[in-house]
């Protein structure tokens, strides 16, 4: 018995480096077993000498009447082994263990009943007896379909991943468009609570066949080597040396699993041998000694052996490497740079998903060696991120319809298209219904690390699972038939926003060069998509939802759940006046005995001007850089409010600068850290930061101006609370799911207490939340923000469900707000048409403000005969120019106050009931200078 088992489990060599064999079969997802023959479950065992190992199997036959199976030996921890070269004939059944050492394989004869199979085992040159016989499962041998919730895949995949005990797990979803949904839940080693992240890098195993495939149909393409190219062509120093058979073995052979070589060589061999070109030489030398299992092109048999001799031949067609033709064809085509090959993370640290045996244990060590040799890297030794997968999937699902330029509609056809029945090159096409048709399909294991795919070209998605445990197939299949089940089962007909609606009211504002690039995302009930405009970096690139903004006076938002999390913990009353020992000296001000209180400074009540007095802006395009609380301090020492707190509203930067200040003050941590810890972490908003990191700067979008100049970003010393925080559009969208349906737990508590409108509406601006500003129509909760280089808004319902995030590069303002109202309408259901509307509402600067009203203020105002006010009303925009000085936007806190930006000097319109502004009341410095009309 010990003898069998330890041929059955990898080899150890080198004490702590396993050999390591891929392993590949056909999952047959959704596939219907035929109850014939030898479908079902079986139990049963091997007698050894002097012992007995237990056996299980499952056979299912799919609609085409392939076979296929598992094995289980519980001894030794093997779950759901996939069985290869699986035959049933009228009386005779035979199949393999694939990539196990010394080639097991079972002959049985099924009896006269049909309820017992018996037979011999071989392993080694050695031969046992074996019997099994049909028995009812003890658990249902198909996977479940559990019910997945897109907006929510983590709670599905979390109850798999500990069902299954997979110390990670991990899935996405992608469209012809690029990534939908990507989640990982659990934690990169057992034993340690370090979890696993969006960014992780997994192992991809046999998955990766369809990149050695597709890098090679780019040089085809080149014209550098031909499908039909034999090895006696390719390496003709070689050819007197080969059998007839293997010099006429083509390149699509090779590809396709149809050449006759083996499954593997013996990887031992080349253990020794550091430079991989001539290792994979060495390779086809050894194919030369050994005879072929069957004539080129005449059966499939899957080998592993067939993908290195196809990586060699691109190698002696190139003169390159095969890692360096996947590196300059592949990853950074397809802009995918986490691509690398062998095992994952730093050796003894746990900085990436550390690998697992398939009875889930953790391997004694981790790093690039804990893999395959690199001679056999065509066959699957690559590992990337999910989201980086994603994007080689979404090239293949964008090529199948003829939309990519990564390479001709036709080679990817060719790539898809199965040869016989069995496989085409780097995919195993199956027909299934829920794809339309044909679905691709691969997995991957290295016995550290399993990997799943499964694409739908014709309906344009796909799903793709890891894990860092291997032979993880069961709970892999569960994960992927969810997230399938789960996108079919949207309801499109009750669906008001879509992707080509909004692509088609969004258009213009790039065509039109409003907008350099923008992100809009939405969700509507169970419905949601990002959809991706113009570009967002000098590369001309489109922007994907990794992709970071500042989101400006949007942070006012998360500085108000920040003050809500304080309230909800007991750290601070609301009520009371906000006053806390801080390192700055900051003492707020008061006026007739009425203090400014925490409520006060977050819906803008405090009475603390737009921007402080002392605000020197010695660079416009960063105005914020150098002014941090002890020059807030200093202003706030000397400083007298025009009224008393609470009375009316004037929208200040300053005064929710200063709140989020205190606020991280109170708790003893910066605000960076606070919002990490209370808000970004337990939402999973990875990129939702003040302080970017290098990988963060590399995915920002490139800042421009109202006029589309490229321009700077804006930075904040330690008051970044009004505008300072930046978030990718993955995070919005989470972060507005968690709005519309609070987590439970103190988290939803905060969200909630945030939402509950705190000030009313009157004459001096909207009702508001903590952070939020509540529409007119009493439901809606929104803000937008603008920065130097950037906009952005985000409008919730909760009435109607719906929410929408809009992200722009450019610092536009009435047009990104106003398409995130039409948005936000349209979720809602009501008609709107997907164009520009002059007649709607402007979200202008950070108020609504009605086109009506806006006409009532211009005109031309007097303040003395040598200083003129000129306002004028500009496709939305509010623009004032002043005698002999350049003409400004201003920005509304109130349907009568506007502001300048990046200048403290506010202008207050004085209406009647009707007609035009009588007059227009300059603040400045604390003065006020009154100007008349005259035109």
């Amino acid at each position: 018995m010990s003898n069998l088992i330890r041929c059955l489990r990898p080899t150890k060599l080198l004490s702590a480096l396993p050999m390591i064999f891929l392993i590949i079969a056909s999952t047959n997802l959704y596939a219907e077993s035929k109850p014939e023959k030898i479908a079902g479950h079986w139990e049963g065992q091997i007698q050894l000498p002097g012992a007995t190992l237990a056996i299980k199997f499952d056979f299912e036959a799919d609609e085409d009447v392939h076979w296929s199976g598992t094995i289980d030996i519980p001894a030794q921890g093997l779950r759901a082994f996939r069985l290869s070269d699986l035959k049933v004939g009228k009386t005779k059944i035979s199949f393999k263990m694939p990539a196990i050492p010394g080639d097991p394989q079972f002959d049985g004869t099924l009896s006269a009943d049909g309820e017992k199979i018996a037979g011999t085992f071989k392993q080694n040159g050695q031969q046992y007896p074996f019997e099994i016989v049909r028995k009812e499962p003890t658990a249902p041998t198909a996977f479940p379909k559990p019910s997945f919730v897109l907006e929510k895949p983590h709670l599905a995949l979390e109850a798999i991943r500990v069902a299954h005990g997979l110390p990670g797990l991990g899935a996405a979803i992608v469209t012809d468009k690029g990534l939908h949904t990507l989640v990982t839940v659990g934690v990169r080693k057992k034993g340690d609570q370090t979890p696993v992240t969006d960014h992780d890098l997994w192992h991809l195993g046999s998955c990766g066949k369809a990149m050695t495939a597709t890098m090679i149909a780019r040089l085809v393409e080149a014209g550098k080597i031909k499908f039909e190219q034999t090895l006696g062509e390719t390496f003709p120093e070689h050819a007197e040396a080969m059998s007839d058979q293997l010099k006429s073995v083509k390149l699509i052979h090779l590809l396709s699993h149809r050449s006759g070589l083996p499954a593997n060589f013996n990887l031992q061999a080349y253990l020794d041998e550091p430079d991989v070109a001539l290792a994979r030489d060495k390779v086809l030398l050894e194919a030369m000694s050994k005879p072929l299992l069957s004539e080129p092109g005449e059966k499939y048999l899957y080998s592993n052996w067939g993908y290195t001799l196809a990586g060699h031949m691109a190698e002696k067609a190139t003169g390159k490497t095969w890692e360096t033709l996947m590196k300059t064809e592949v990853f950074e085509p397809l802009q995918m740079m986490t691509g690398g090959f062998g095992g994952t993370g730093t050796q003894g640290k746990i900085d990436q998903p550390w690998p697992h045996a398939s009875n889930g244990s953790a391997m004694p060590s981790n790093g690039k060696e804990m893999d395959n040799l690199p001679v056999m890297g065509p066959a699957g030794t690559i590992h990337m991120s999910l989201e980086d997968w994603g994007k080689f999937i979404t090239e293949h699902l964008k090529g199948a319809k003829g939309k990519s330029e990564y390479l001709a509609q036709a080679s990817f056809q060719r790539l898809h298209t199965a040869i016989g029945k069995d496989y085409a090159m780097g995919w195993m096409p199956r027909m299934r219904p829920w794809a339309g048709g044909t679905a691709l399909f691969h997995n991957g294991d290295n016995t550290l690390n399993h990997a799943v795919v499964w694409a739908a070209p014709e309906k344009g998605f796909a799903v793709l699972v890891v894990t860092n445990q291997s032979l993880a197939r069961i709970a892999a299949d569960e994960v992927a038939a969810g997230l399938i089940t789960a996108w079919q089962s949207r309801d499109a007909s009750s669906q008001n926003l879509t992707d080509e609606w909004i692509e088609k009211a969004a258009a213009p504002l790039v065509e039109n060069r409003i907008a350099d690039g923008l992100s809009v995302g939405y969700l509507e009930g169970k419905h949601w998509g990002i959809v991706h405009l113009g570009t967002s970096n000098r590369a001309k690139k489109k922007a994907d939802n990794r992709t970071v903004y500042e989101i400006g006076s949007m942070s006012k938002v998360f500085t108000g759940l920040l003050l809500a999390d304080a309230v909800v913990r007991g750290e601070i009353d609301l009520n009371a006046t906000a006053d806390v020992a801080n390192a700055a000296g900051i003492r707020l001000p008061s006026r007739n005995g009425r203090s400014i209180k925490w409520i006060d400074l977050s819906t803008h009540r405090s009475g603390l001007p737009r921007l402080p007095g002392n605000l020197r802006l010695t660079n416009l395009k960063n105005p914020y850089r150098a002014y941090d609380s002890k020059k807030a301090a200093t202003f706030l020492n000397q400083y007298e409010l025009p009224r008393q707190p609470g009375d009316s509203r004037e929208y200040s930067n300053f005064g929710v600068s200063v709140l989020g200040y205190l606020v991280a003050q109170n708790a003893g941590k910066t605000y960076q850290q606070l919002l990490r810890e209370r808000i970004a972490t337990p939402l999973r908003m990875t990129d939702c930061t003040v302080s970017l990191s290098r990988d963060q700067r590399k995915r920002l979008a490139l800042p421009h101006d109202k006029y589309g100049s490229a321009t700077a970003l804006w930075t904040f010393a330690d008051l970044p609370g009004a505008g300072g925080v930046h978030a990718t559009m993955r995070d919005m969208m989470r972060f507005a799911r968690a709005q519309l349906t609070p987590p439970t737990g103190t988290l939803g508590k905060v969200i909630e207490l945030a939402w509950k409108q705190q000030r009313d509406a009157d004459a001096s601006g909207p009702a508001m939340g903590l952070g939020w500003v509540i529409h007119r129509d009493g439901q809606t909760r929104w803000h937008n923000g603008q920065t130097g280089g950037f906009h952005s808004a985000i409008f919730i319902n909760r009435k109607s469900n719906c929410a929408v995030v809009v992200l722009c590069n450019t610092a536009v303002t009435n047009e990104i707000d106003q398409l995130a109202m039409q948005l936000i309408r349209k979720a809602a259901g009501q008609e709107v048409k997907p164009e520009p509307s002059e007649d709607s509402d402007h979200e202008s600067g950070d108020l609504a403000i009605d086109s009506k009203l806006r006409r009532r203020l211009v005109g031309r105002y007097q303040l003395t005969p040598d200083f003129i006010f000129t306002v004028r009303d500009r496709d939305g925009h509010l623009m004032v120019g002043i005698t002999n000085q350049a003409t400004q936007e201003v920005y509304p806190d109130s349907p009568t106050r506007w502001s300048y930006r990046g200048v403290d000097a506010t202008l207050e319109f004085k209406l009647t009931k009707t007609g035009p502004a009588k007059s227009l009341v300059l603040h400045q410095d604390g003065n006020k200078q009154t100007a008349r009309r005259i035109r």
